[in-house]
């Protein structure tokens, strides 16, 4: 069972990580861009990080968009590297689109 996290809530307990491989995808965080695609050199990268228990999934739902702990593969719009380690699944109502 997932545990249910605000927005704020999960930005006073995670700091996101900008996209290393590039810079124009979205989720801006102090000017840097934080948010990886789902394809190429950003999905393999998420891959290859996916049991550090730092990847967050954004995804987009009938219900709104969502930030889930883990790799997922279906409705994602992309995904968040955090710095901390997340202890247990998550999911997080995304209130505004930060992109």
């Amino acid at each position: 069972m997932r545990r249910s996290l605000t927005e704020s809530q999960f930005e006073s307990r995670f700091t996101l990580v900008p996209n290393h491989i590039r810079n124009d995808t979205g989720w801006e965080v102090d000017g840097k861009c934080c948010l990886y695609e789902t394809y190429g050199k950003d999905l393999d990268y998420i891959v290859s990080i996916a049991d550090t228990h730092t990847v967050w999934t954004y995804v987009g739902s009938d219900e709104g968009t969502y930030l889930l702990s883990g790799v997922h593969l279906f409705n994602r719009i992309g995904y968040l590297v955090s710095k901390e380690k997340y202890r247990f699944l998550y999911e997080v109502k995304i209130d505004g689109i930060n992109e």
